[in-house]
């Protein structure tokens, strides 16, 4: 039960952790860089001070329960019940942290009650504000007043629907295409809604990128393709023993809503993709040293069904608050042959600090780093990346471990190295006053590190948790409180 739990969280961040955004907009500094927050922030609500009723539900001891912790120690606050969640949860805060929406689910049947869909909890109060069964596993954003924006795939096509707070069934704004699969939290802009995701035609193994904008008062939709690359299987390698491999790419792609834009950054070309959201207009900036354009070639299903090894090449973004430096990480994966068995092998590149008004590169780490999240003020940044090699006959990962930056510069200010059964590194949230940082590794078991932002120290480790930062609540997989 627990491997298919983390599977789940893991292509959840895909959706998640890149797609939120910070509400507060320090002044831009003269020094380069500052950054951009991967979640939402939220204002100065006290936690709540006194018990509330405990919930009615009777709580299975064997089941993922939710509850408000010491934002330092991640233990439990006394005089509050936990809510139970099936098996495990995910989900997002409000940005004024009263509300957390959260997607759970259940790995087995037979438990009585089914715990299954999406639940909406009212932080002060501490109680269900709302339940939706039908909704599983569907991306989201939850609005200051509790309304819920969530893409579901209930239907024979995903549909983007609202959930508000006393009603049963969620509204359905709009269908997409059948092959439409979201990158995105549905996010409000100027009374629209835009979600991002890539599209598959029928018969491909390929998809394109896209941003998809729906009027909520009338359904009417516009979908804009990005010209950023592939997603999916664009490499083909016949090794010289005639076996196949296919390398996929996953670009990165990260929102500027100050300046209405966003911003694509393909896997294997140094290239930034600006999509201007007033006008629908599309800019390519180059960075780096690439100055050439990559040509992915036509693979066909027959072919990934016959290919034997697979490897990734991916990236990873942030953007300032100002959107004025742009932070690209990645990985590369290569497939070669030794004496005759194929060898996937995946390599972190680095980061890369990007000016977004000369499109130049400011800055460089060249640390094995593939995967970043920068804090709410935008002074740290924390990152992770890990190396993998696959053969026939075995799979070996090396994880980095955990890095505070100062963005200024790129200055490392604290390495953790990896425990010993520690995988890759998942969910990242920080505390409401932005002074720490939760950072889920996982391997054999899953742990959730508190971090002194300001020294980069480790203060607290919890084991089987995920901790939601900014209203200081986790989801306990672990069966226990404290």
């Amino acid at each position: 039960m627990a491997s298919l739990r983390w599977s789940i969280r893991f292509v959840a961040l895909v959706v998640f952790l890149a797609a939120c955004t910070s509400s507060s907009q320090p002044a831009e500094p003269t020094a380069p860089p500052d950054a951009f927050a991967p979640t939402p922030t939220i204002g100065d609500m006290a936690p709540p001070t006194t018990t509330r009723p405990a919930p009615t539900t009777t709580l299975d001891v064997d089941r993922t329960t939710v509850y408000p912790v010491d934002p330092v120690t991640l233990e439990a606050l006394p005089g509050f019940e936990p809510i139970p969640m099936g098996d495990w949860a995910w989900g997002v805060s409000s940005p004024n942290g009263r509300w957390l929406a959260l997607v759970r689910g259940e790995d087995t049947g037979g438990r009585g009650e089914s715990l299954s869909g999406l639940a909406l909890i009212d932080i002060p109060a501490w109680e269900l504000a709302g339940e939706w069964a039908q909704l599983e596993s569907s991306p989201m954003t939850v609005t200051d007043d509790g309304v819920i924006y969530a893409v579901t795939y209930s239907a024979s096509s995903p549909q983007l629907v609202r959930a508000t707070i006393g009603s049963d069934q969620p509204d359905v704004l709009a269908e997409f295409s059948p092959g439409f699969s979201p990158w995105d939290l549905p996010r409000l802009w100027d009374g629209e809604i835009v979600l991002a995701g890539h599209s598959y035609d029928t018969g491909s193994v390929q998809g394109m990128l896209s941003v998809v904008t729906v009027d909520p008062t009338n359904g009417t939709k516009l979908e804009t393709p990005i010209p950023a690359g592939l997603v999916g299987p664009i490499k083909l390698i016949e090794l010289e023993s005639g076996r196949l491999g296919v390398v996929d790419s996953y670009p990165a792609l990260t929102w500027d809503e100050n300046n209405g834009r966003l911003l694509v950054v393909p896997s294997t070309e140094d290239l930034i993709v600006e999509f201007d959201t007033a006008t629908g207009g599309i800019t390519q900036h180059r960075f780096g040293g690439d100055t050439g354009e990559s040509l992915p070639v036509e693979i066909s299903q027959a072919q990934v069904n016959s290919a034997e090894i697979w490897a990734s090449a991916r990236r990873t973004a942030a953007l300032s608050p100002h959107g004025r430096v742009m932070y690209v990480s990645g990985a590369a994966g290569e497939i070669s042959e030794e004496e005759g068995a194929p060898v996937s092998v995946t390599t972190p590149s680095g980061i890369l600090a990007i000016d977004t008004e000369t499109w130049g590169v400011i800055d460089r780490l060249d640390s094995p780093i593939s995967d970043l999240f920068l804090s709410p003020d935008g002074t740290r940044l924390i990152a992770g990346g890990y190396r993998e090699e696959f053969t026939d006959s075995r799979q070996e990962s090396e994880s980095s471990g955990i890095f505070v930056l100062d963005p200024i510069g790129l200055e490392v200010l604290a390495h953790h190295p990896p425990g010993p059964a520690e995988g890759f590194m998942g969910q990242v949230s920080f505390s409401r006053d932005g002074s720490l940082a939760y950072v889920t590794t996982y391997g054999e078991g899953e742990t959730a590190s508190v971090i002194d932002l300001e020294i980069g120290a480790i203060l607290a480790e919890r084991d089987d948790i995920l901790v939601f930062g900014e209203v200081a609540t986790v989801a306990d997989t672990g069966n226990g409180k404290g």
